[in-house]
């Protein structure tokens, strides 16, 4: 009898140790452990095995700990580990007659087996450290070899299928029906016969309709030819005698013909129209027939069902009361059309109820997991291609899904997740270069393995944000995946200080250079940062100092952080208004959060500068006799929103911001009425969000609202609908005149859009061109106006967005910093205090008034062009909001206070003031009211504003 001995593991040991495994392949490691053991290594014995170094002794050695493995004697040439037993149970002297007694050793490995070493695979500790013997054969004339690349990245069409070639593939089956003759079954219980009989229905009802119908139509044709010629035969002159007889005699019996022919029309007609009801008789019968087979035998109903999605078709068949067996499996080809069309009018109820059957039937699809199935219901029965396609996604048909998302529902974008999803990368990665979506097609190409591609489309990417003014999203890409730190600095110090994301970039960059040690660099930095001349400007330099000083892990870096944003608040808050009072003083008591004294002494100066503010406007209200009190009319809010920009257009006005991930636009009237409209856009794309927003009105409601943010955003037309209250729907679309280099978008005169782009590189030959649109097209042969700009000293004032522009019928007028340009013929040009945030005026055919708001304060000029003598008003007011309304009245409005000017004999006085809206005030609005101005916030508070008439 032949017993397999086994090893089994136990316990406890089952024998002593007199052999040590080190795991591993490394002989550094080997003799690291050797060294660690502490005992004679003159004597050890090693054999390499397959998984690491047995070692052992002679003689006996001292217990030794450590990562080997302990392995004891079976026999004299057999190791094992010291927890194996063997079994069945052996003695010493029965396993080693199992062996041969030629001196080699064993090892009985628990995962290898037992292995035979002969005598000469025995190493010393010194053949360990000895070097290889040299060979003599020389290496130095190898070539390289061509090497395959053994890994596959994707199986891809050399073409992508389109809908056209899958309609050319399948036109042998046009105008035909590939399961015809399947006949619909009756319901249980039916009378046979039932219904006037099918067989009646299908060969005598079409049959006789189509007879009376020809019937019909050949005596119509009869007494029309009959009438003819009873009219030839009168008009061809008055007739005598016998002749006048005989006409008479004949014109009776036309008459009499054609009487006869009109009730044989009337009777054919009346035969059709019974056979037609007839046939819808038959036709609600087959109806009520699928709808009890739907119920009780679905997949037997379904081949029978009657399509909503029909698009296309190819002539229609000749009517019928039965319904056809169809494939209810999926095929593109079959949504094209082709075959004729036989129309069946249902009414509401049935269409209802074939509706719900449908749908329901497409759920218990997706729920068996029949997804060709549920496509099939979705696309051709219901005409719910978007339901289809994500059905067909989800069953892993990824490439007919794509093409429905993209030749049928015009949604590239789906169509190219739809492909990522199943894998086909290289196809999903042409949609998204289309779609300029860089970022992903550098991770799909990652993906495949495909590095330098993978570069090119971050390198793309980071054009890309830079072109959207990004700089964040620039930075970050930069120095995550290209790994270009240098770079990335470079491109957050450029966000700063004029763009959006100014404070944020500011920021970036000190933690950029924390994160990577250039702690030299970022204090030199902290010295090259100047005071701005922008009020905003400065509260953010201030505010990102201190964040520097409190987070910035290099504690030099945050004394001198510190130090520049306590020598920046202290210069400034002398000059500030109280609103940038509270910010600056917000940042200082930030440098010491936990100095107590330090709070209170900034809360007590920003309440004596409060109260020294209204005292000293009272004392100026005080100076003046019978001022009209400014009082606040009425008040409301808009949709919750970041609201960016608003104009009005006399009795309405428009605003427009971002809610979340969604831009909003408001239509409204000035007694509260609201109509808003929601436009998605790149989800979660706080950079996008940060943007202004360009926004053109009709002033008289009839055209377009153009917006424009960024390249394709909005990205489809939307429409403000006619309602009661607003009698007029208004279209809501992006302008294609406008791009990146836009800086103007308004109306023009003559209800031209006019879009400003910026022309011109680096300050060589740089220029404005306003160019005229009607509605999308460029007018023919109309010039643009152009500013000329090179000369200006304040060239980054051109990164403003949107810059100050105002049309007065042919004048125009440009903001670039401090300078305000006007152009008709000519351009003229003056120089204002402070840099020009905004520019508006007065309505043609009237007194020409430009009004312009600066960084500090702002003026009125008293003519039409920019030499025109000016006045300075409300010079301690901070980027004020300021407007003209219908009456003449110059408001500027703070976040503290609203002021108004009469302009009255082209001179300007001061009025009356009142506090303001508590919130950042975007535009100072004309009512249609001439006593009344509005003003709008960026919370979305839309304060009414009245100026009683003068009293005498």
């Amino acid at each position: 009898m032949n017993v397999t001995l086994q090893l089994r593991y136990c316990p406890a040991p089952q024998r002593t140790a007199a052999a040590w495994l080190i795991p591993g392949g490394d002989v550094a490691a080997w003799l690291a452990e050797l060294t660690a053991w502490n005992v004679p290594l003159a004597e050890a014995r090693l054999l390499p095995l397959a998984d690491g170094l047995l070692v052992w002794f002679p003689k006996p050695v001292p217990p030794i700990a450590g990562a080997a493995q302990a392995y004891g004697r079976a026999a004299e040439q057999v190791l094992l580990p010291v927890e194996a037993a063997i079994e069945p149970p052996v003695t010493e002297r029965e396993l080693a007659r199992l062996l041969s007694p030629d001196g080699a050793h064993y090892v009985w490995h628990p995962r290898h087996g037992l292995a035979r070493y002969e005598p000469a695979a025995v190493q010393r500790i010194a053949n360990l450290l000895a070097p290889p013997k040299p060979t003599g054969i020389s290496w130095d004339a190898a070539q390289s070899g061509v090497a395959f690349n053994q890994r596959l990245l994707s199986i891809e069409p050399t073409q992508r299928p389109t809908l056209e070639d899958l309609l050319e593939a399948a036109r042998d089956g046009i105008a035909t029906d590939p399961m015809a003759g399947g006949k619909l079954p009756a319901q249980p219980g039916e009378p046979i016969g039932g219904a006037i009989g099918q067989a009646v229905a299908q060969a005598g009802l079409t049959a006789a309709a189509a007879a009376a119908g020809a019937m019909g139509a050949a005596a119509s044709a009869m007494a029309a030819g009959m009438q003819s010629l009873a009219g030839a035969l009168t008009g061809a002159g008055q007739p005598t005698g016998s002749t006048a007889a005989q006409s008479r005699q004949s014109q009776a019996s036309g008459a009499g013909g054609s009487n006869w022919l009109s009730r044989l029309a009337e009777w054919a007609k009346a035969q059709q129209q019974a056979a037609a009801s007839n046939l819808d008789r038959l036709r609600n019968r087959q109806i009520e027939r699928l709808l009890n087979m739907l119920k009780d035998t679905p997949d037997l109903g379904l081949r029978f069902a009657i399509p909503f999605g029909g698009e296309a078709y190819r002539g229609l068949s000749r009517p019928g009361a039965s319904l056809t067996e169809r494939n209810v499996d999926f095929s593109l080809a079959r949504l094209g059309g082709g075959s004729s069309a036989d129309f069946w009018t249902l009414s509401d109820e049935y269409r209802r109820k074939l509706l719900e059957q449908y749908r329901a039937l497409a759920n218990r699809e997706i729920s068996l997991g029949r997804h060709r199935r549920a496509a099939y219901i979705f696309a051709e029965l219901l005409g719910d291609l978007t339901s289809a396609a994500a059905t067909l996604a989800s069953g892993g048909h990824f490439r007919e899904a794509a093409i429905l998302y993209e030749q049928r529902l015009n949604q590239p974008l789906s169509a190219a997740k739809c492909l990522q999803q199943g894998g086909l990368f290289a196809e999903a990665i042409a949609i998204y270069e289309k779609l300029a979506q860089w970022e992903i097609v550098a991770e799909l190409y990652d993906k495949l393995d495909q590095r330098e591609a993978a570069r090119q489309a971050l390198r793309r990417a980071v054009t890309a944000r830079l072109t959207a003014s990004d700089y964040l999203g620039a930075a970050n890409l930069l120095e995550h995946k290209l790994q270009h730190t240098d770079e990335a600095q470079a491109t957050l110090l450029t966000g700063w200080p004029r763009s959006a994301q100014a404070a944020a970039c500011l920021d970036a960059s000190f933690d950029l250079l924390a994160r990577h040690g250039r702690h030299d660099e970022a204090r030199r930095q902290v010295t090259a940062l100047k005071p701005l001349t922008g009020t905003e400007q400065l509260q953010s330099l201030a505010a990102v100092l201190a964040r520097a000083a409190r987070k910035y892990p290099q504690p030099e870096v945050g004394h001198a952080a510190a130090e520049a944003a306590r020598g920046l608040v202290a210069e400034r808050l002398p000059r500030a208004a109280t609103a940038e009072t509270k910010n600056l003083l917000d940042a200082l008591q930030s440098l010491v959060p936990a100095d107590k004294l330090l709070g209170r002494d900034c809360g007590r100066y920003l309440a004596q500068r409060s109260a020294d503010d209204a005292e000293r406007r009272r004392q100026s209200l005080g100076s003046r006799l019978k001022r009209p009190e400014l009082r606040v009319a009425s008040w409301f809010h808009l949709p919750p929103a970041e609201w960016k920009t608003a104009v009005s257009i006399g009795d309405q006005f428009y605003a427009a911001g971002w809610h979340e991930s969604r831009l909003m636009i408001v239509r409204g009237q000035w007694d509260g009425t609201i109509q808003h409209l929601s436009v998605p856009v790149a989800a979660g794309n706080a950079a996008m969000r940060s943007r202004p927003i360009l926004l053109a009105a009709d002033p008289w409601g009839a055209e377009p609202l153009y917006v424009y943010v960024a390249p394709g955003v909005p990205g489809s037309l939307a429409s403000l609908t006619e309602t009661d209250k607003f009698h007029r729907p208004v279209a809501v679309t992006p302008h294609s005149g406008c791009d990146v280099s836009t800086r103007v978008l308004t109306y023009g005169p003559g209800n031209t859009v006019l879009v400003g782009r910026l022309i011109g590189e680096g300050g060589a030959e740089l220029a404005l061109l306003l160019t005229p649109y009607e509605n999308q097209r460029p007018l023919p042969g109309v010039q643009g106006i152009r500013f000329e700009l090179e000369d200006l000293p304040d060239l980054d004032y051109i990164q403003r967005e949107p810059l100050p522009f105002f049309c007065r019928a042919a004048d125009h007028y440009l903001g670039i910093g401090p300078r305000l340009i006007h152009k008709r013929i000519r351009q003229t040009m003056c120089e204002l205090p402070s840099p020009i945030v905004s520019i508006t005026g007065s309505a043609p055919h009237t007194r020409p008034r430009i009004v312009v708001g600066c960084e500090a304060g702002g003026a009125i000029l008293w003519g039409d062009t920019a030499d025109a003598p000016h006045t300075t008003f409300a010079t301690d007011l901070v980027e004020p909001a300021v407007g003209l309304n219908r009456g003449g009245w110059l408001a500027a409005a703070t976040e503290d206070s609203v002021g108004v000017f009469t302009t009255e004999g082209g001179k300007l006085r001061f009025v009356s003031d009142s506090d303001g809206p508590q919130a950042r005030p975007l535009a100072v609005l004309s009512t249609n009211d001439h006593q009344r101005f509005a003003i709008v916030t960026a919370t979305g508070k839309v304060m009414i504003f009245e100026v009683p008439a003068r009293r005498t």
